[in-house]
């Protein structure tokens, strides 16, 4: 298993070219570098380094192994930032679904609003017709009912969620869903939630 701080030493090699600029550049010794440097290639078994000119140069084998380094260490980057967002509360994903009576547009402002709370928390919306939304969240969901006032006839609005855990997102979410000003836009403005 690589650590981090062996996929950061693998990355400043490459960038810098030199044993001792990669040093300098993780304000380490040159000679602990190097020894990292020989570590890695025999717990690999294979030459990563070509020593043979004036700037170092990866081997085919140590340009797979930063590619996939530098891979690895933004989904270990990524993996923190999701840990710590459910460690705060926040669900790692949202899945919002709407009946197709609300308009997208008038889902913008809110969308707008969860992005400035800086969650993290991916967020999906989508739009279903009739019973879609109850199809859609068969599977760790809740359906949030809105009756509405049509004069033409009675309808009901429907969106779910359907999340990992619930959570702050949820939450959020679910206050903003219940607020009237969602349904100004159907039919003209003409419906209201009751």
């Amino acid at each position: 298993m690589l650590s981090t701080e062996n996929l950061a030493l693998l990355e400043a090699i490459r960038e810098t070219g030199s044993l001792s600029r990669a040093a300098a550049h993780l304000g380490k010794a040159p000679s602990t570098v190097s020894y990292a440097a020989r570590q890695l290639e025999e717990r690999f078994d294979a030459l990563l380094f070509d020593r043979r000119r004036y700037r170092l140069q990866l081997t085919p084998a140590g340009e797979l192994l930063v590619n996939e380094a530098a891979r690895l260490m933004q989904d270990v980057a990524r993996l923190t930032q999701r840990v710590r967002q459910v460690a705060n509360g926040w669900e790692s994903r949202l899945w919002i679904v709407t009946d197709e009576l609300l308009e997208f547009e008038t889902l913008i402002p809110v969308i707008d609003e969860f992005d400035a709370l800086q969650s993290g928390v991916p967020l999906r919306i989508t739009q279903e017709v009739l019973k879609g939304v109850v199809g859609s969240l068969l599977e760790n969901g809740t359906l949030v009912e809105k009756p509405m006032a049509d004069p033409r006839e009675p309808n009901i609005l429907y969106a779910g969620w359907r999340g990992d855990h619930d959570g702050r997102a949820l939450g959020w979410w679910l206050e903003q869903l219940k607020k009237p000003f969602l349904a100004t836009r159907l039919v003209e403005g003409t419906d209201r939630f009751i």
